[in-house]
């Protein structure tokens, strides 16, 4: 499993959302196809997306309102469904 460090592009102004993940010379997007929202003990804020890059289902985490690292890597699902 090769993890990744790449950057969440937010949308939707007041109310965010992720809407793509972002490699960090921006020449790779992927749209986020699902994500959740979660509490963390230390960033207030955890947000687990989804997102295919190559076939593969990938799992992106973001943590904390003030900056768009999220750390990837790639998953055993075949489908997107939960």
């Amino acid at each position: 499993m090769d993890k990744q460090i790449m950057y969440v592009d937010f949308a939707g102004g007041r109310n965010a959302y992720p809407a793509a993940i972002v490699s960090g010379d921006e020449s790779e997007s992927y749209r986020v196809e699902r994500f959740k929202t979660g509490r963390h003990n230390m960033c207030w804020t955890r947000w687990d997306m989804w997102y295919i890059k190559d076939g593969i289902i990938h799992h992106a985490v973001h943590m904390g309102v003030m900056n768009t690292v999220a750390h990837c890597r790639p998953t055993k699902r075949k489908s997107m469904r939960f």
